[in-house]
């Protein structure tokens, strides 16, 4: 018994000197790689000095390649022409397709902006249609509110001595229109022709002789209601025609009077309008003349 303990001591101090023999050695073997690593780092180091101080030319090498070697690299397998063919055909058709599809969208683009244009053109000209149609309206219905004033001559007196000495007559104003005229101002005037009609020339600036122009001018305006007739003043002038025995026998024309003037008002839009009227005086009747007998 005494000798199994004693060899199991023994064993026990066995392995750890075995141990420790270990450890001493993997210590060694550690020093004598760091020992290795530094005279091979030396070396290496000595080796590079040595090499630079005494570098040899780099070689050259050349390498000669047959041209038979080279057309053959150059040419092209069957198989490779053929995968050429495709690619090229596979392009050729890709850009066939995007060329249709350009045509085919620019021929919709276009047949889209026609279309878009004759929208445009309708949705314009209905616009003009609705405004031409609103202005017509508003114009009817300005005419169909708005005052008519008509202008008649009344002759009032006549004296006679051996020709016609003094005319008198007055103008009658009448309103047909629904609404009032405003601001109605007459300007009366006369002229004698040697004939019973009148041209569009006789009307021109300075023809007309004018009743008390300065008067006129200064006369307030008035107004006439709808439906009303309004009696203006009396105009009375005289002739200062040479008496008839006076003038040389076969130097005398006979002359005729007209009676001209026109009446200007506004009606209730601010529009102004003119009513021209003209009458000849033929012995105690008065006919209208051929012209300016209307009314705007």
């Amino acid at each position: 018994m005494y000798f199994v303990l004693y060899i199991r001591t023994n064993l026990c101090y066995l392995k750890e000197i075995i141990t420790a023999i270990r450890k001493v050695r993997h210590a060694l073997h550690e020093v004598a790689g760091k020992l290795h690593k530094h005279e091979s780092t030396a070396q290496k180091k000595e080796n590079a000095q040595v090499e630079g101080e005494h570098t040899p030319p780099p070689p050259t090498h050349v390498l000669h390649i047959p041209d038979t070697v080279i057309n053959r690299i150059k040419s092209k397998t069957a198989e490779e022409q053929r995968r050429e063919r495709f690619r090229d055909w596979v392009q050729e058709l890709t850009l066939a397709i995007i060329l249709f599809y350009s045509v085919v969208a620019f021929f919709q683009w276009k047949e889209l902006n026609v279309q878009n244009i004759n929208q445009s053109s309708a949705i314009i000209n209905t616009g003009v249609t609705a405004d031409r149609t609103l202005r017509q309206g508003h114009q009817a219905l300005e005419t169909q509110q708005r005052a008519w004033l008509g202008a008649y001559v009344v002759l009032v007196q006549r004296t006679y001595g051996e020709i016609l000495d003094v005319v008198d007559y007055r103008l009658v104003l009448k309103n047909t229109g629904p609404t009032p005229a405003l601001g109605v101002k007459v300007e009366p005037g006369y002229m004698f022709k040697e004939r019973d009609y009148l041209l569009e020339s006789d009307f021109a600036p300075g023809n007309t002789i004018f009743l008390n122009p300065e008067q006129v001018s200064k006369t307030s305006r008035f107004a006439v209601l709808p439906n009303d007739v309004s009696y203006g003043p009396t105009y009375g002038f005289n002739l200062h025609h040479p008496p008839r025995k006076s003038l040389v026998p076969g130097t005398y024309r006979p002359t005729s009077l007209f009676l001209t003037g026109q009446t200007t008002y506004n009606d209730i839009f601010g529009h102004t309008h003119t009513t021209e009227f003209c009458v000849r005086l033929q012995g105690k009747t008065l006919i209208q003349c051929n012209l300016h007998n209307n009314m705007n």
